[in-house]
Parts: C-alpha cells; sequence; structure tokens
C-alpha cells in the first residue's frame, strides 16, 4: 500500500475539497436547478474512495475525475428515482423534467470520461449501473426471503458504483469497508428520516417485511419490534466495517477515525428512538 502518512492525508482532504467544488461547478445549472433542488454532494463516498484510489498510487488528475465520474452517475441514479410512478399529485411534467435533470447529470458523467477517453472505466461503471437498476427491481417487488437478503440488496443499490471503481483499481480489501460503510450511513439516514419525519421507503419496506414473519399484538409493541431489529441490522453492518478497517495494512489513523466518527453516529439517533418511545 501506498504511504498515507502526513501529506498523504493532507492529499486526500485537498482531493476530496477539489471534487466537491467540481462537483457543484458542474451540476450548477440554473434550468435544472429550477426543476429540482440542487443535488447533495456525497462528502463521505468522495473521502473514502479517494483515500483508495490514493493508496493504489492513482495521479490527483485520474483520482479527482474518476470519482467525479462515478458520483454524478450516481447522482443521476438517484435523481431518477424522484420520479414517483405512483404518486398521481405528481404533474407528469415534473416527472419528465425530473428525468431530464437525471440524464443532465448522467450526460455531465460521460463527458467527464469521455474527455480522458477512459472506455474501460465507463464500461465497468455501466455494469454497476446495471447492478444498481436490477436490485431497485428487486427492492419494489419485495424480492427476499430474510434481513440479509433485504441488506444485500440495499448494499447493491447504493454501493454498486463504488464497488466497481474498486474492482477497476483492483483494490479488493476497500471494496469491503468502502461497501459497508457506504451501506451504514444509507441505512443511518433512512433511520435518521424516519425518526424526524416518519418518512423512509427503505424503513417502511423493512416494517412490511418484518410483519410478513411476525404477528405483533400492539401498535406500540410493533414499533418498539422494527426499532430493535432495524438497531440490530444497523449494528451487524457496524460490525463490518470495523472488520473491514482490520483488514487494510496500515490504514492511516485519520482514515480510521473519519470511520468510526461516522459510526458513531449511530449512537445519536438510537437516543432519538428512546426519546421519542
Amino acid at each position: 500500500m501506498v504511504g498515507m502518512k502526513g501529506d498523504g492525508m493532507n492529499v486526500i482532504h485537498r482531493l476530496t475539497a477539489d471534487i466537491k467544488e467540481q462537483f457543484f461547478e458542474k451540476t450548477n445549472d440554473s434550468f435544472v436547478q429550477s426543476i429540482i433542488n440542487h443535488p447533495t454532494f456525497n462528502e463521505e463516498a468522495a473521502y473514502i474512495l479517494t483515500a483508495c484510489l490514493v493508496s493504489k498510487g492513482f495521479s490527483e488528475e485520474e483520482t479527482q475525475y474518476k470519482i467525479l465520474a462515478a458520483l454524478l452517475i450516481q447522482t443521476a441514479l438517484e435523481t431518477h428515482d424522484r420520479v414517483g410512478n405512483d404518486d398521481e399529485l405528481q404533474p407528469l411534467i415534473n416527472k419528465q423534467l425530473t428525468v431530464l435533470a437525471g440524464d443532465f447529470y448522467s450526460g455531465l458523467y460521460y463527458k467527464i470520461l469521455a474527455d480522458q477517453n477512459d472506455i474501460g472505466f465507463i464500461r465497468t461503471i455501466a455494469k454497476g449501473t446495471q447492478e444498481v437498476n436490477e436490485n431497485k427491481i428487486r427492492f419494489i417487488q419485495m424480492d427476499y426471503n430474510n434481513i440479509d437478503e433485504f441488506i444485500d440488496i440495499i448494499r447493491n443499490i447504493e454501493t454498486s458504483i463504488a464497488q466497481k471503481v474498486c474492482d477497476f483499481v483492483h483494490a479488493a480489501q476497500w471494496k469491503t469497508l468502502i461497501s459497508n460503510l457506504l451501506l451504514f450511513i444509507r441505512l443511518l439516514t433512512e433511520k435518521r428520516n424516519w425518526v424526524q419525519l416518519q418518512m423512509s421507503t427503505i424503513f417502511d419496506s423493512f416494517r412490511k417485511f418484518l410483519f410478513t414473519m411476525e404477528s405483533i399484538e400492539s401498535a406500540q409493541d410493533e414499533d418498539r419490534f422494527v426499532i430493535n431489529a432495524y438497531d440490530l441490522m444497523l449494528t451487524n453492518v457496524q460490525k463490518l466495517v470495523e472488520s473491514g478497517i482490520k483488514q487494510i495494512p496500515n490504514l492511516d489513523k485519520d482514515v480510521v477515525n473519519k470511520v468510526k466518527s461516522i459510526l458513531f453516529l449511530h449512537e445519536g439517533v438510537t437516543i432519538s428512538f428512546a426519546e421519542e418511545g
């Protein structure tokens, strides 16, 4: 592994900041923003993928454009998800414009890689995109028989693009850490959304799935049962992240601390549940 001490960590933080700046510059389109809100920059994904590529010895330029492209295609996929086919209150023109906004982000992704003539990376990310879409169909159809399958589907939706980046740069050890970390962040985000807004597609699907297997006596018991099961799922993913940290030799302590600070957020949201109960 390429050393990441001292200046190496400064490089990771600087590159992540540069990628963030480029992301907002490229997605800052007045017409698109008149349709939907400006996309959110996934800082954690950018940071951990940057750390991965730096550790593999990629140049700053290649690290930046590869990760920027990956984040843009992920943004395109998430934007297309905003089109609620079952939402009768959403005007057709809004749905069509949202699709176009997603296509705009996808076009930015292709342009970046085409300008670099990085055809191999385009093909790799295309496989990741296919996996994301296949797993979205499985999620919608509730094509899972146990919690492990449920988790794997969410992991593939959330992290297939990042996993393909790891595959492309031959970073198998990083792949385990990154896929589980990004899965953990998504599950935690959905839990927070449910606590604060009682709105979460993943949490609602998890609840429905649990009640196909269990019979609950009261609404209060139902809430507590779902909370406890979801917390257990989060804790299990957290353990996978902690195990993934140990699989990467000589991982810089700043990267370790960054990952642990993300995992620590779980405790805060758990407290929120207790206060709600």
